[in-house]
């Protein structure tokens, strides 16, 4: 079993979530612990938590709002079919500490990409991801999982 930090699509009421796959193995919202870059890129608009844009010393800016799973073998393949992990230019499962609302630090894994990864950046965001109309589902990419 793995911790799953989720801060985008894969959140309950958002395009990807599964409840066949995420759904039993909800443990609650969590913030990350250091502040890092939230963006959304690229021609299908994705939100991207980005791997080498963590913002040091700015104790005014806070961590990624997401939620955590506790997730099994079948689900954690799902997600890293679903997050292209291993692939050219897809999301790689990354370590970081996520605080619980009552402050308990939790060693989790986050997917997220590099910069020069991304072929664009439309915007950058706060501390969380919203449902966003100009996301295209996968459905429609043809990349139905």
């Amino acid at each position: 079993m793995k911790n799953i930090f989720v801060y985008g699509t894969l959140k309950r009421g958002f395009q990807n979530y599964s409840e066949q796959y995420l759904g039993r193995f909800y443990i609650g919202n969590y913030t990350t612990q250091k502040p890092y870059s939230l963006v959304v890129a690229d021609q299908y608009y994705v939100p991207v938590l980005l791997l080498n844009t963590i913002k040091h010393n700015q104790e005014h800016i806070k961590g990624i709002k997401g939620e955590l799973y506790r997730v099994n073998q079948d689900t954690l393949a799902w997600l890293d079919v679903l997050e292209g992990v291993g692939k050219d230019k897809g999301y790689q499962r990354v370590k970081i500490d996520v605080l619980s609302a009552d402050g308990k630090v939790i060693m989790a894994e986050a997917y997220m990409k590099y910069r020069q990864d991304l072929a664009v950046i439309h915007n950058e965001l706060s501390t969380q991801y919203e449902l966003d109309s100009r996301y295209i589902p996968l459905s429609l990419r043809g990349l139905a999982l």
